[in-house]
């Protein structure tokens, strides 16, 4: 990001994700931030994002979906349109000109859509990599500032919430950490030291040495380092 860049804030700037990425993030690269004042409906959405248009969203799952299920997956359950996204030769045209579509309702000037907050739906996400949206999955929480996992949608695996960032180690409390799931632990830089005076509460947080965050949630971690979240 840089100077010129726009970005719609619509996240509550009260939790980390959007203070963090909505706020701190783009005044650090010089961007210029638009809030939006009022309940994000999709008529105010749309119309902000149509003003603004912004280089970077960050939005959650259901969101995305509802656009999905509204505008997308009728149009790709027609005919023709379902033969041309069936066939090698015309599928690629068919999913750039959808992807377009859906770059256009985001404003038309957007490099990269990032989701966090829950799960993406497999079926949306199955669409999203067919058109080649520049969409990635984050993971993370209040109490690591808030970023655990992320990677670059260029290389992003499907299905997963990213890669460990830089300054944080993570690992599986399981015996096969591939295979079964188990509770994600993690430590690092941005890892809180524990909250405000509530001993009780920090210390059930942490492993029994203090080392390792305990995040609640259950999940894998392939050989390439992807994070998968199955539950908590």
């Amino acid at each position: 990001n840089g100077p010129g860049d726009t970005v719609l804030s619509m996240l509550p700037l009260a939790h980390m994700f959007g203070m963090a990425f909505e706020f701190i993030y783009p005044i650090a690269g010089g961007c210029t931030i638009y809030f939006l004042g009022k309940t994000p409906t999709p008529q105010i959405l749309m119309k902000g994002l149509a003003d603004v248009k912004p280089y970077l969203v960050l939005t959650v799952p259901l969101v995305v979906e509802k656009i999905f299920k509204n505008a997308v997956i009728p149009t790709i359950s027609k005919q023709p349109v379902k033969f041309l996204m069936s066939n090698p030769i015309t599928r690629g045209l068919v999913a750039k000109k959808i992807r377009e579509k859906l770059l256009a309702f985001f404003g038309g000037n957007m490099r990269v859509l990032i989701l966090g907050g829950a799960a993406l739906n497999q079926d949306i996400e199955k669409i999203m990599q067919q058109i080649k949206m520049p969409y990635t999955v984050g993971y993370g929480m209040t109490e690591c500032a808030p970023l655990i996992g992320y990677h670059e949608w260029k290389t992003f695996k499907k299905g997963s919430c990213g890669t460990i960032v830089d300054r944080m180690e993570i690992k599986i409390d399981s015996a096969n950490p591939e295979k079964i799931s188990g509770e994600i632990l993690v430590k690092g830089d941005n890892v809180m030291m524990g909250y405000y005076k509530n001993e009780e509460a920090t210390k059930a947080t942490f492993t029994e040495d203090g080392q390792w965050l305990r995040t609640g949630d259950m999940g894998t971690i392939d050989k390439d380092g992807n994070i998968f979240i199955k539950g908590r």
